[in-house]
């Protein structure tokens, strides 16, 4: 599998998403599709298998987001149906966030991001205490 461009991978997308697809924009898709090559720090053209179907399925939870944002200036009090959207559109996007953190501890030179700006990033503030909760940032000198 390959994906030449973004033409290509909208379309793919599409197809994956069924009628859904229609409710989102040319303009949505642009973005989402932005957002998820941004995200995975990659850019078009792909050949790799792997990194062509991440990077489709990103792109899908991008629009479904794009999904969950449009639904919910729909919400009216009265109709409780309308819940059932935004937990089906929560759930999937929950379980695609899911997949993805398993498929970085797989994989992980397939996503080579860098330091900075990804999913699970973490920096402490650089303080160090003991067991016993006393700063030892500095040594014993400044305890």
């Amino acid at each position: 599998m390959s994906i030449a461009d973004e033409s290509a991978l909208k379309t793919m997308v599409q197809n994956l998403m069924g009628a859904t697809s229609s409710k989102v924009s040319d303009d949505g898709f642009s973005q989402a599709i932005t957002n998820a090559l941004s995200e995975l720090q990659w850019s078009l053209p792909l050949t790799n298998s792997s990194e062509c179907y991440w990077l489709i399925e990103r792109t899908k939870r991008h629009v479904l987001y794009i999904l969950l944002t449009e639904s919910a200036y729909k919400f009216q009090y009265k109709k409780i149906f309308l819940h059932y959207r935004f937990n089906n559109y929560f759930k999937l996007i929950e379980k695609m966030d899911k997949d993805f953190l398993t498929a970085l501890d797989r994989e992980p030179t397939l996503f080579d991001t860098g330091t900075y700006g990804f999913i699970g990033d973490y920096l402490t503030a650089g303080f160090d205490y003991t067991e016993l909760g006393v700063d030892s940032t500095y040594g014993s000198d400044w305890t």
